[in-house]
């Protein structure tokens, strides 16, 4: 009884999108994120709707119908192959238990026409059509570098790394192997969780995007941040695969050609605010922990090795890793 109510109110929020969507164009798609309103990501997820929505020449309109408030995170992928809604914002991370693949394309260093140039899309699309009933549209991270930031001092170890002993980290399974190879010791909690984690001292940081971190109050407690990232994000924009195919040539067209420059836009963007970021924490007391170019080299290196461990003993996976990785991560 609680998931038909549940459905039902879903398929209330669709129809009304529905009827509040451009008359002009050809075809509306229902769009979803998986993030939270307040999250950072929200501006990357407004900045694809509005290039489509603008560039799309009337050809292709977004609506957006709402993040986990409609449909939980957990629950967006499987939703998406079901087609209650048309296009999805969102790591495939969540709906890794479906898509293991998730796992190994999270283990990105490349910039999106990078990837795009060595095949990566094709190479991407190709288990997402088959275990997600789904088409990979764009990359939607910006190449936004997760970092790791703590409450504690951050000392250098001789080979110029981050020595990370005695620091209890949140961490997410995508650099927990990082966290323990420099000393650290990782804790599995959930984002909500984090402020009062640092509030009561049961962790010391956490790993996390350089954007936002203010925004959740995170930068009352961490004061040491170290630089460069030691991985990229992974969020991408996916549609059903059933409805990209009931598409005219014309409205796939319009999808094709927004999702290049939409990446170019946001990763411009986001360098942008990364830098604005460090200057506004370092104003702020924060202590940035710069590495130097070759052990900078040797942090992504080494977090690449650790976790691609993880990624090698990831059950369910049918796609060629050493495709994936070379086109993911180089060189």
């Amino acid at each position: 009884m609680k998931k038909s109510s549940c459905l039902l109110s879903v398929c209330a929020i669709l129809s009304a999108s529905l009827i509040a969507s451009s008359a002009q164009a050809k075809v509306t798609l229902r769009a979803l994120t998986c993030y939270p309103s307040n999250a950072p990501q929200e501006v990357d997820y407004k900045l694809f709707l509005k290039m489509v929505n603008e560039t799309g020449g009337g050809v292709v309109q977004i609506q957006p119908i709402g993040g986990p408030e409609v449909i939980p995170a957990t629950e967006s992928g499987t939703a998406l192959s079901n087609g209650l809604f048309d296009v999805l914002f969102c790591p495939p991370s969540y709906y890794a238990g479906r898509f293991p693949e998730a796992w190994a394309f999270a283990a990105k260093l490349l910039p999106a026409d990078e990837v795009r140039r060595r095949g990566g899309v094709e190479i991407y699309d190709k288990p997402l059509n088959e275990k997600m009933n789904a088409k990979f549209i764009a990359f939607a991270d910006g190449a936004a570098g997760l970092t790791t930031f703590s409450s504690r001092k951050i000392a250098l170890r001789e080979d110029g790394l981050p020595d990370l002993t005695g620091h209890r980290l949140r961490t997410a399974i995508t650099y927990t192997p990082l966290f323990k190879a420099l000393g650290g010791t990782p804790i599995t909690m959930p984002p909500g969780d984090v402020y009062t984690g640092l509030e009561r001292g049961l962790i010391d940081g956490t790993g996390f995007n350089i954007l936002g971190v203010d925004t959740l109050g995170w930068d009352k407690f961490l004061k040491y941040i170290v630089l460069p990232p030691m991985q990229k994000g992974s969020t991408i924009v996916s549609m059903n695969l059933k409805k990209y195919n009931s598409l005219s040539d014309e409205e796939k067209a319009a999808l094709r050609d927004v999702a290049p420059k939409y990446e170019a836009a946001l990763e411009k963007q986001i360098a942008t605010l990364e830098r604005e970021a460090a200057d506004k924490y370092r104003k702020n007391g924060m202590t940035i922990v710069q590495l130097s170019p070759e052990a900078g080299q040797k942090f992504q290196s080494l977090w690449l090795e650790e976790y691609w461990k993880v990624v090698e003993s990831t059950k369910g996976l049918t796609s060629d890793l050493g495709a994936i990785r070379k086109s993911f991560a180089g060189p």
